[in-house]
């Protein structure tokens, strides 16, 4: 079971990385103006990213044997992506007990198209 922790975290924080290289790249081209037109920072997103990146990729390895089959899977994608989601919105609308019913919306739908898409790739592939 570690080493499927491991397993996941390790794709966790690559994710993270690469999301983190794209905000970064925005911070460097446009400043800090798309972050504060929705009240955050950029330190505020990358820890996002990374603490999404690790907690949703330790889910992904602890259930890892899930994944075996697609049903499986794709619900172990969608609570991975669930964390995400969550984290994100997190960043823009506070705490989960302010949230709008849009925030609500956004991070179920999100969370079952993403966790849907990503999780199906390795499994749907056989490998």
């Amino acid at each position: 079971m570690i080493a499927n922790v491991r397993w996941g975290v390790l794709r966790g924080l690559w994710a993270a990385t690469a999301f983190s290289v794209f905000v970064i790249a925005e911070y460097l081209l446009l400043g800090s103006a798309p972050f504060t037109n929705i009240g955050t920072s950029l330190h505020v997103v990358l820890a996002i990213y990374f603490c999404g990146g690790i907690t949703a990729g330790a889910i992904v390895g602890a259930l890892r044997p899930f994944t075996r089959t697609r049903p499986g899977a794709i619900a172990v994608g969608i609570l991975a992506a669930f964390v995400v989601g969550t984290g994100i919105i997190w960043t823009k609308s506070g705490s989960p007990n302010h949230w709008a019913p849009v925030d609500w919306a956004s991070v179920i739908i999100c969370s079952v198209i993403y966790g849907t898409m990503f999780s199906s790739e390795e499994t749907w592939n056989g490998q």
